[in-house]
């Protein structure tokens, strides 16, 4: 007989069974917590939600941490980087991790914005 639980993901329900609730809890632990500056390249096309509204990035496109509320956190703020146009997004740390790598640790605002052109 196995036994399942109600979880909740970000706005998704899911009938999990409890081995894999456990398993997806101790990939959870394991979530790298962007910092501000740091550079992280989509490894897949992502879709955003922008102030301008729906975009996707494209495979290969940077984007630079601009605000974390927290030393955790569960969210950041991020910026495409050459996107002219300032649209700025938010985006789940885990969705970070699991569709961009990390590329360029943390700089400063000025560093990273002279370096990344």
């Amino acid at each position: 007989m196995s036994i399942y639980i109600i979880c909740f993901f970000g706005g998704l329900i899911a009938l999990l069974s409890v081995g894999r609730f456990w398993r997806d809890i101790d990939r959870a632990v394991a979530v790298k917590f962007p910092q501000v500056g740091e550079i992280y390249e989509a490894i897949e096309g992502f879709e955003i939600q922008t102030d301008s509204g729906r975009a996707v990035l494209p495979k290969g496109q940077r984007v630079r941490i601009s605000e974390s509320p927290n030393r955790e956190p569960l969210f950041v703020y991020c910026h495409p980087i050459g996107d002219k146009a300032g649209n700025g997004f938010r985006i789940d740390s885990v969705d970070l991790n699991r569709c961009f790598r990390l590329v360029e640790v943390s700089r400063t605002s000025e560093e990273t914005t002279k370096n990344a052109g």
